[in-house]
């Protein structure tokens, strides 16, 4: 077991003894006017933010600006878009961005710079497996050469994050979507961009050489149209309207020099296509995104931790399932992610794995094998599909597998099994998958476990040792994140991931994040166990806003107890710890925002248990 020790502040400096129980909180006009709003009693607030979206062009051909910005939304509000699209009721997150473009055409000496920079830290190599697929074709504009330069897609990524960014003039309070286009120019090299990380299991390095993008490292992300062809997002097939014969044309974004009356895009549609990028990939996926679960949901309670608890099952005889997985990585991977709260993980094993537990995930195979119900009963029988018997039986045998968490933690259970392999060989070589359960007694309810399955053959297959990666991915899923490759379009009402006419939004699994998933279906294997800063920004905005939202709720309560006068001081103490989370909020300091707003939480907690009320989760009357 490991903790990790708190990290949000505790001192409260109190600026404003003058506060008025009768309005609990009511400032005078002059100290309101030069501070961000402190508690709302009773009231459910939206944080409004502008997000400055830079969008910059390094080489290529010009753009049309307008062209380029013609359909990009002008406000988002994140969601979860199940919900919104079943029609379910739930609480808002309480956020509305603002979103200001900033196109930017870069300098001739910036353009300069960077492209030799390029030629500099890149290394000769063979033609990708996508490149001779493009080489390949029937329609191809260009042949490549059988040499390309291999490029270190992170050292390309921190250059334009740091002296891109600089030379521009770029705040880091805002996000940056850069075009890349190399082609056409006198130095111009084929290339393609590569990653290289370490197994998190092995320790062993591998390598991806077939990427045409990267970010989140940062606040920013690029997008090189000269680079490759990749497999990802279908832009080197230049034949086939169809890629996946569902009777619908796949949109993708082919090289640059694809762009041509001869080439398979008309050169008058770059500017809609880097329209679609920026609005479908950077605001949709990256830089904005929605939220598979409300993580307010597994937000812990006052004074509580989150609790990561996994099981893991040896079912291949004389197995080593449990050595094969790093905790200590995996919640370091998290406190990171959300460094405002309490992280803990225990880990606990079954081996040999027992009856009922085998049993359960065969069910569950068996009728992703074959759909219908199995031969013998099992518990899911009342709730009518075989693809709860997992979330039934450990519904049943909950204590037996995961263990407690105090009254104010919230308990993440995660199940990890490692089957015979014959179990898994319809998969064929894609023997390890992973999902978050839901509650089959309630659709509109969240999360109840996450799971990961996998054999060493299905590990061997992509590379990896172990079942760290694959359970951090799952993890993430649970406590809130989508694929980066999920979004959901705010104007249109859509939930997509790649495919049709959407299918260039594969592009956004090329990003600093074990949320992205490679090519054959494993997470973690294009980063590291790490987070974007993507992903740590959207949380922390969904968190200043839920905990002042549980803070005024709360508050809103305690104002209406007829001895709130006796808890006077903690609740000026919550109201400037609102207020300092509103102030680290404009700032961008999303971390200490949300650090400030459980705090604001926490005081109004105190304030409510010393008036008589109960607080685990959430405090009640």
């Amino acid at each position: 077991m490991m903790r990790y020790p708190r990290t949000r502040a505790c001192t409260i400096v109190v600026a404003l003894a003058g506060l008025v129980m009768a309005g609990l909180v009511a400032s005078p006009a002059a100290a309101a006017s030069a501070q961000p709003p402190g508690l709302q009693p009773g009231e459910q607030i939206t944080l409004t933010q502008e997000i400055p979206v830079n969008v910059v062009f390094i080489g290529g051909t010009p753009v049309d600006h307008t062209e380029v910005a013609a359909d990009l939304p002008a406000t988002f509000r994140p969601v979860l878009p199940t919900h919104e699209l079943l029609g379910f009721d739930y609480r808002p997150p309480g956020l509305d961005y603002q979103l200001d473009y900033r196109l930017i055409d870069a300098s001739a000496p910036l353009a300069e710079r960077y492209f030799r920079f390029l030629g500099r830290i890149g290394e000769p190599g063979g033609r990708t497996v996508a490149q001779q697929a493009y080489q390949d074709q029937q329609r191809n504009r260009l042949d490549l050469p059988e040499q390309v330069l291999h490029i270190d897609a992170r050292r390309a990524d921190r250059w334009l994050a740091t002296q891109g960014r600089a030379a521009l003039g770029l705040a880091r309070d805002s996000y940056t979507l850069f075009f890349v286009d190399w082609y056409g120019r006198p130095d111009f090299q084929f290339h393609v961009y590569t990653i290289h990380d370490d197994d998190p299991d092995s320790g062993q390095p591998f390598e991806v050489r077939d990427v045409n993008a990267w970010g989140g490292a940062d606040r920013t992300w690029f997008y090189d149209q000269s680079a490759g062809p990749v497999e990802v997002g279908g832009g080197w097939n230049v034949d086939d309207e169809d890629l996946d014969g569902n009777g619908v044309p796949d949109y993708r974004m082919p090289p640059s020099w694809e762009y041509h009356p001869d080439g398979f895009r008309d050169p008058a549609a770059l500017g809609g296509d880097l329209g679609l990028i920026v609005r479908y990939v950077g605001v949709n996926q990256l830089f904005t995104p929605s939220m598979s679960f409300d993580p307010m949901v597994t937000a812990p309670g006052p004074g509580g931790a989150k609790v990561i608890s996994l099981h893991v099952f040896q079912d291949l005889p004389g197995g080593d399932a449990i050595d094969r997985v790093a905790p200590d990585a995996i919640v370091a991977a998290f406190a990171a992610l959300q460094p405002y709260h309490d992280w803990r993980i225990q880990v606990a094993g079954s081996d040999p794995i027992d009856a009922g537990a085998r049993r359960s995930l065969e069910i569950i195979l068996e009728d992703a094998r074959e759909p219908g119900p199995p031969d013998d009963p099992g518990c899911w029988e009342p709730i009518g599909v075989p693809q709860a018997q997992l979330f039934c039986f450990f519904e049943e045998h909950h204590d037996r597998y995961f263990a407690p968490a105090g009254p104010a933690d919230h308990l993440a259970p995660a199940a990890i099994f490692e089957p015979r392999e014959e179990l898994l060989e319809f998969l064929g070589d894609r023997r390890l998958f992973g999902f978050v359960e839901r509650d089959w007694h309630d659709p509109t309810a969240s999360q109840s476990f996450a799971l990961a399955v996998s054999t060493p053959h299905g590990q061997q297959t992509v590379g990896i040792a172990g079942h760290t990666g694959l359970t951090a991915h799952e993890l993430g899923h649970y406590f809130g994140l989508f694929h980066p490759y999920d979004g959901w379009d705010p104007v249109d009402k859509r939930l997509y991931g790649p495919g049709d006419d959407l299918l260039f939004t594969a592009l956004a699994v090329q990003v600093h994040s074990l949320m992205a998933t490679a090519r054959r279906g494993v997470a973690g294997l294009q980063a590291p166990l790490e987070f974007s800063q993507f992903e740590r920004d959207s949380l922390a905005r969904w968190e200043t806003a839920g905990y002042l939202n549980r803070a005024n709720e709360l508050a809103g309560q305690v104002r209406d107890h007829p001895e709130a006068d006796r808890v006077r001081h903690l609740i000026t103490a919550a109201d400037q710890a609102a207020r300092q989370a509103r102030r680290h909020f404009d700032a961008w300091r999303f971390d200490l925002a949300a650090a400030r707003a459980i705090g604001a939480y926490e005081w109004v907690a105190a304030a409510a248990q010393r008036l008589g009320f109960a607080c685990d989760q959430p405090c009640r009357p």
